[in-house]
């Protein structure tokens, strides 16, 4: 098959680059809108310019690929592109998400040729042969689209700061200790990445969590043991802990490409070291307060919880959510899984009703009453007070002396805490969630 590609490719770009391609459904958008036929193979060049150590363009292409030489010869000489190439080279991830924003931009360089006279008739040219002569008729919409690039492009400044919240925000979704955990599959990381393009409120949500993990320090301090050992083997691509068998086929020019495979897949041999993650801890419930008065920081907050199942799904530790107001909504995750629907679904919803505090609370005991959630403790976290009857008091405090749980209540922009003091064992009182006391309670629970 004969290669489009005008860049130093072989056969491990072209496989890796089809992976991000089949996950992305961004890239796939606006391959599917581009009329340009060569706008796959521009698409790889622009990833593989990023990720490979020494990029270089061909000087001799076919005469239908003279355009892509001439756009990447425009790309590949922007500063933009300058900027963003230390933090994408060796990084599939971060590569992706850069050729993503430099896709969307070259697909406007070649809409917007679309005007020039050369580029105009070359398409309508190409339209109406075929055999030999659309052959001949590619190579001159090729010409013209190099003609219309050597002219002048407008520049790609502003890609690399678009790229770093996106790459931020990926990493703090993910990360449960300000880590990106190398399991999860490219496909889930690159779905995020796409979302957060496309939500910005969500965007925002995810660099509030980045702010959490750097106050609280990270989220798995505690409960890990000293010298670690080696404990098993598993699956994964960090190269520090590689087996020695996977790495002396690096030495054979065969075995390398079976290396590079396994690298991108994430399936190389690797160690996994005893202490490197906190063992089991209990479920947690949170009640978040999503009363009309919470709308100023409903981002905050939601960041906050998310910055606590983050913590639990580090730590493997199921967790409801009560969303509430008058009404209560509840959200479970099983060892703090959430997919990226749920993710989206819960950064951008909001109830704005009244505040009740005995329904979410009689929620939380439900869930505390199941076999799942039965050694949960609870964090209740609010900006306002709200009355609860004594009979729920005690029926509250019967069943907390019973299963043994705590309740640590946070209490928003408000000095009174007696509201909550009645029914939570600890209560913060601060003026943000950013405040030290809500990071301790961050780091209390363990």
């Amino acid at each position: 098959m004969k290669r489009e590609t005008v860049l130093n490719t072989d056969l491990f770009d072209d496989y890796a680059y089809d992976k991000i391609y089949q996950s992305s459904k961004k890239l796939q958008s606006i391959t599917k809108k581009q009329e340009y036929p060569y706008f796959r193979a521009l698409q790889q060049d622009m990833w593989s310019s990023l990720y490979k150590v020494n990029p270089q363009i061909e000087a001799e292409v076919a005469p239908e690929l003279v355009g892509n030489q001439g756009l990447m010869q425009k790309v590949t000489t922007d500063e933009a592109y300058s900027q963003a190439k230390p933090k994408t080279t060796l990084d599939t991830l971060t590569a992706a998400i850069s050729s993503l924003l430099f896709t969307e931009k070259v697909s406007q360089w070649l809409d917007e040729m679309k005007e020039s006279e050369p580029v105009k008739q070359a398409y309508e040219h190409l339209q109406q042969v075929d055999g030999e002569e659309k052959e001949e008729a590619l190579e001159q919409l090729a010409t013209a689209i190099q003609q219309e690039a050597e002219q002048g492009t407008p520049s790609l400044s502003g890609i690399p700061d678009e790229a770093k919240p996106i790459e931020a925000g990926v990493k703090a979704l993910l990360a449960g200790n300000g880590h990106m955990d190398s399991k999860v599959p490219l496909a889930e990381k690159l779905e995020l990445a796409e979302l957060l393009m496309q939500h910005t409120k969500l965007s925002r949500i995810a660099n509030e969590i980045g702010r959490f993990q750097l106050l609280s320090g990270g989220f798995q301090k505690k409960r890990v043991e000293e010298a670690p050992g080696v404990a098993d083997i598993t699956l994964g691509t960090e190269l520090v802990n590689v087996l020695s068998s996977e790495l002396v086929t690096l030495r054979h020019p065969l075995l390398k490409r079976v290396f590079q495979k396994k690298f991108v897949e994430g399936n190389l041999l690797t160690f996994k070291h005893e202490g490197q993650a906190a063992a089991g801890q209990g479920p947690m419930v949170i009640c978040l307060d999503e009363s009309g008065s919470m709308n100023g920081s409903q981002e905050e907050s939601k960041a906050y919880c998310l910055s606590l199942l983050l913590k639990a799904k580090k730590q493997k530790r199921d967790v409801a959510i009560i969303r509430f107001d008058d009404q209560v909504v509840t959200h479970t995750y099983k060892r703090g899984q959430i997919s990226a629907s749920e993710l989206v679904q819960f950064a951008t919803s909001f109830m704005g009703g009244g505040t009740n505090f005995e329904r979410p609370l009689t929620e939380a005991m439900r869930q505390i009453q199941t076999s799942r959630f039965q050694k949960a403790d609870i964090v209740f976290i609010t900006d306002g007070e709200a009355d609860v009857s004594e009979a729920f008091l005690t029926r509250y405090h019967e069943l907390k002396k019973e299963r043994g749980f705590h309740t640590y209540g946070i209490l928003i922009g408000v000095q009174n805490t007696a509201s909550l003091e009645r029914f939570c064992d600890e209560v913060t009182s601060i003026q943000n969630l950013k405040d030290k006391g809500a990071i301790q309670v961050l780091k209390k629970i363990n």
